[in-house]
């Protein structure tokens, strides 16, 4: 009810607003710990924890509270998720700067970082944490589109796990329709290397405009595991996004790193496909990463409506559109259903 008051009225809920003077900032507020596209980033204290401070920078012709206005919907439903693979969401502060939102402070900083600092960290671990968050995203009780899936927007906790953060807001920030022509700088590179070519050129693929979807975050996904295997960003080589551009509507994607397996190798590459509508779901590769590395992702899902789930009887298989053409994925799926025996905790995206 909250997003929907929120989508059609602009409707500011309270409840997102934080306590006056509760946010105490930690560091020299002229020196963010990190800058990124739309957003720098500060250590604050809140509630007796450290948490980070993302200040939204705004452009000329938009207002903080115009502004607000539309990032009120994501945020009202970020704050009502908990996932082990979902960066915490606490409220917004509009004391420290004009308008920044509250997150859990992530020590290890985001997933690029971490790896750097961690050289010989495993990598399906943090792959498969990135597709367990996304599917979480993903499925029927939630029905996000992450949008702006990069390394810079996987943090990683004190615990090593990798967790999605800033999913809607690049597209609630910018006018999904100039997606294509808005330079998103992180600290690395721009967003476009992240982004499939049906957002570069809708009209080429016959869409309406370069609107973020499910088969979009595929492609990101993709991406993603590519940094996570090798942690650099994608064509780290070629230094202009024009470049960028051409060779991703040519069809050129990252090179094969040496250590991924062909079956490995397979789900990227069926991930990054041209045609948005040949990319598999999320939950298909997240299944066919588990039968290839032998381990079972720890996808459970929750929310803070976790007895009411439990009473209706949601299970885990009800996640999402589970159909598939091929029969063994299905004799997967329902092998790792039967044996994780674990009730979905979550909510509909309407409430």
């Amino acid at each position: 009810m909250l997003r929907k008051l929120c989508v059609e009225y602009g409707v500011i809920p309270t409840s997102l607003i934080l306590q006056h003077h509760s946010i105490t900032l930690e560091t020299d507020r002229t020196r963010p710990q990190e800058s990124g596209g739309c957003a720098d980033i500060y250590l604050g204290r809140w509630n007796g924890q450290l948490v980070g401070v993302k200040a939204i920078r705004t452009s000329e012709r938009d207002s903080h509270l115009h502004v607000l206005q539309r990032i009120a919907r994501e945020a009202a439903l970020w704050r009502c998720l908990a996932h082990p693979n979902v960066a915490p969401f606490y409220g917004i502060d509009r004391e420290q700067f004009e308008l920044s939102m509250i997150c859990k402070w992530m020590p290890n900083g985001h997933i690029i970082k971490f790896l750097g600092n961690n050289p010989n960290a495993s990598r399906p671990p943090l792959i498969a944490d990135v597709a367990c968050g996304l599917e979480f995203l993903h499925s029927d009780l939630v029905g996000i589109v992450h949008g702006d899936l990069k390394g810079a927007n996987v943090l990683v906790d004190e615990q090593g796990r990798a967790c999605l953060s800033d999913f809607g807001l690049s597209t609630t920030l910018y006018n999904c329709d100039t997606l294509n022509t808005v330079s998103q700088h992180t600290g690395f590179r721009s967003t476009i290397r992240w982004m499939p070519p049906e957002l570069h050129d809708p009209e080429m693929f016959r869409l309406n405009s370069a609107t973020p979807s499910k088969a979009s975050d595929i492609y990101s996904y993709a991406m993603v595991m590519w940094e996570i295997f090798t942690g650099k960003v994608p064509y780290e080589d070629v230094n202009y996004d024009g470049a960028v551009i051409r060779k991703v509507m040519s069809g050129e994607r990252p090179q094969r790193p040496v250590e991924v397996s062909d079956a490995i190798w397979s789900i990227m590459e069926d991930c990054w496909k041209q045609d948005y509508r040949k990319r598999p779901p999320i939950w298909e590769v997240r299944i066919r990463l588990e039968a290839e590395w032998y381990m079972q992702f720890p996808c459970g899902l929750r929310t803070d409506t976790d007895q009411a789930a439990e009473e209706s009887g949601i299970g885990i298989s009800d996640i999402g559109q589970r159909s598939s053409s091929s029969n063994l994925l299905q004799r997967m799926q329902q092998r790792y259903f039967a044996g994780l025996g674990r009730p979905v905790r979550g909510k509909s995206a309407s409430t």
